[in-house]
């Protein structure tokens, strides 16, 4: 093992920590299966801890990625000198000075070409709970949305089923070209804590399931349900006196909005869809620096097609005021070009299924790389395809 003890943490249930709300067993197993591609940034002799403990023959052989020792349990009993979480929460900060406390000279010039995703995160001081709290709830994101001059039409915070009544007879559901909505909860991720509905009244249908994640929440936040073509997202580190933020990438999600993968490249984006979407991520950068956020971050966009049947640009949904799945991907393409994997004229996509998939994509793909190996057709897997194509940007 090396001098230093440095541990990642696959803390993904930081939203259900920061929210209060217990995560299903289910849910605990599955996240942490996805928390071993966090050894894109690992180096021999690191640790990785997540919720529930992973089977190391679950955690595939790759060349060019460590394998780290795969840790679970109370974080408490843990004493690391150096910690990579995927997000501050009050869980992480009590193991030890966060990495970054050297306080690196991010002031000077740095060149993009040598700001690597893999060793990048090591070196930026981590925010405070309480900051990278604030950072995550969706208030947050409507009032980022709205100074910037970019919020969605119809989205607003609301406290009671009443409240949403009204809104709803005032609004008409926005924009959406089918009368539909979606209620968040103010801390959620991947589809979870949120309620789906259509019309401009509350069904019996479903007033129960508002009901009770209003009185979970307190606060929900409202958005209309757009016909999506086309979702994007931008990753970046902000620090003081420091900011870079990555290209832009395709996010891939399914019919309920639950993420499925990233696809690292931007061809589709319009030279003015891209200038918006960078200005956007620089905004929020600014806003991120002023409440005192230091660390990772990425927001999601996307296309939609409005009520005349037109295609338009949203560029600011969410606020991820933590590490994501854009930033893993690139540092899984950094390991593996490193050791030959990909070759320069080629790119990466990072992919969450099932065992059924990943089999029929292996049947297609011949260039294709298991990360998590799935113990049958139903079961979890994450893998990576080489794509023919280098982001762009």
């Amino acid at each position: 093992m090396s001098e230093t003890r440095r541990l990642l943490v696959g803390n993904l249930g930081c939203e259900a920590e920061f929210g209060g709300r217990p995560l299903k067993l289910a849910v605990e197993r599955t996240i942490s299966l996805f928390a071993t591609a966090l050894r894109a940034f690992a180096a021999d002799g690191d640790e990785l801890w997540t919720p529930a403990l992973v089977p190391e023959e679950r955690v595939a052989d790759v060349p060019g990625l460590a394998r780290p020792k795969l840790l679970s349990g109370s974080l408490s009993r843990l004493r690391p000198s150096r910690v990579l979480a995927w997000c501050s929460s009050a869980s992480v900060t009590g193991l030890c000075k966060p990495c970054g406390q050297r306080e690196p000279a991010l002031n000077r010039a740095v060149a993009p070409s040598s700001l690597r995703a893999a060793s990048l995160l090591w070196e930026i001081p981590a925010a405070a709970p309480l900051a990278a709290a604030r950072a995550n709830h969706r208030s947050f994101a409507l009032e980022s949305a709205e100074a910037l001059g970019v919020k969605l039409e119809g989205a607003a915070l609301l406290r009671s089923v009443s409240e949403l009544e009204r809104h709803l007879a005032l609004t008409a559901t926005g924009s959406s070209p089918s009368g539909a909505w979606v209620l968040k909860a103010p801390y959620s991720t991947s589809g979870r804590d949120r309620v789906r509905s259509q019309g401009a009244l509350v069904s019996e249908a479903v007033r129960g399931s508002v009901e009770r994640l209003f009185k979970a929440s307190g606060e929900v936040l409202f958005e209309p349900w757009l016909d999506r073509t086309a979702d994007f997202g931008v990753c970046a580190v902000v620090a003081p006196g420091f900011l870079h933020v990555f290209p832009p990438h395709e996010l891939e999600v399914d019919s309920r909005g639950s993420f499925r993968g990233i696809r690292l490249r931007s061809t589709t984006l319009s030279p003015a869809e891209r200038s918006l979407l960078d200005s956007t991520a620089n905004g929020v950068a600014g806003r991120l620096r002023i409440m005192g956020y230091s660390g990772p971050f990425g927001i999601d966009a996307w296309r939609h097609r409005d009520r005349d049947g037109r295609e338009r640009f949203h560029p600011l949904g969410e606020i991820n005021a933590r590490m994501t799945f854009g930033l893993v991907a690139r540092a899984l393409e950094e390991r593996l070009v490193d050791v030959g994997r990909i070759p320069g004229s080629s790119s990466l996509r990072l992919r969450f299924g099932k065992g059924a998939e990943l089999e029929r994509q292996t049947q297609v793909s011949p260039e294709l790389i298991p990360l998590v190996s799935p113990l049958g057709p139903a079961s979890e897997a994450v893998w990576v395809e080489i794509c023919s194509q280098r982001p762009t940007g």
